[in-house]
């Protein structure tokens, strides 16, 4: 089943039926969910072995290689809230547990068959981008994903995240970039910073005229935190590219950045000299794009078309 909510929405519950996610898919349904923007869920509770948000019980992925699918997202009407729980474990007529509970966000459990054969779980695709604030308590061991990949990861949320895990147990099951806050600055930048008798931290920033693009081009979210004299651009993809020109790094240099980090997942981060970046091309225009692309744990930086990824850190 299909299901978007967005833009400036409040849902007080959601509750599934027998079998059902809370927001999602039915029984033996694979759940396909966005939540984006301005978004208060309440309470989405799954039914028996269902997730809160995401797929039915004994869902399976198709042929394709495709499971549950499931997005959220701040934009600009801002950032979404949420409190899901998976569905407790089902059990059959005499009592006995025949099943794993529900993700809150992410799978249902899959059912024995009539020979006791249980298949396996379908998987859980999420995305999560930008700021958000999630209370996720799993009606098995995962909060958010499946049982067979365990809990999903996330790096490179906005600062002011708050992703809380439970599993049925009451255990905390966070994961690292689950709670993303301000940070003072490393011993470096603090040894470069002039002494004013303050301390500086990363803050969000906004970079006019910089966008990231995924592998079709299309733009993605992105976020800028500045500490010290190091801006930060994140993206939550696999392959993404930051687009940036000439113009626009001369203008952050005269605002003090020395060093830009450009951080994606898969990739480790790579950071590149500000004063290096200029001197490649001293005299392209400002216009001139800097492209500056990682694909997977690979890294690229192109200068009006010309590759200076050595210049890459």
């Amino acid at each position: 089943m299909t299901v978007t909510i967005e833009g400036n929405s409040t849902i007080d519950n959601a509750t599934g039926g027998s079998d059902g996610a809370g927001i999602g898919g039915g029984y033996a349904s694979l759940g396909d969910v966005t939540i984006e923007g301005n978004v208060t869920i309440k309470n989405a509770q799954g039914g028996a072995g269902a997730a809160g948000i995401g797929g039915g019980s004994d869902a399976e992925t198709k042929d394709d290689g495709t499971g549950n699918r499931i997005v959220i997202r701040s934009n600009e009407d801002g950032s979404p809230t949420i409190n899901a729980t998976g569905g407790v474990p089902e059990v059959d007529d005499d009592g006995n547990v025949i099943s794993a509970g529900g993700a809150a966000i992410g799978s249902g459990a899959s059912l024995p068959d009539k020979n006791g054969d249980v298949a396996p779980e379908a998987d859980a695709d999420i995305t999560i981008e930008g700021k958000v604030t999630i209370n996720a308590t799993g009606g098995g061991d995962v909060a958010i994903g499946d049982s067979i990949n365990g809990e999903t990861q996330f790096s490179g949320l906005q600062v002011g995240t708050t992703i809380t895990r439970r599993n049925a147990k009451g255990d905390d099951v966070s994961q690292p970039g689950d709670v993303v806050r301000e940070q003072a600055p490393t011993e470096t930048e603090a040894a470069e910073a002039p002494s004013t008798g303050s301390v500086e931290v990363e803050r969000p920033v906004t970079v006019e005229g910089l966008y990231v693009t995924n592998v079709l081009g299309k733009q993605i979210t992105h976020t800028c935190t500045q500490n010290g004299t190091t801006l930060t651009i994140r993206a939550n993809g696999i392959v993404a590219s930051a687009h940036l020109t000439l113009g626009m790094v001369r203008t952050l240099k005269a605002q003090g950045v020395k060093t830009l980090v450009f951080t994606t997942l898969l990739s480790r981060s790579t950071t590149v000299s500000v004063d290096a970046l200029l001197a490649a091309e001293p005299d392209a225009p400002d216009e001139t794009a800097v492209v500056w692309t990682h694909t997977g744990p690979r890294a690229a930086l192109t200068i009006g078309g010309a590759d200076h990824s050595a210049l890459l850190k």
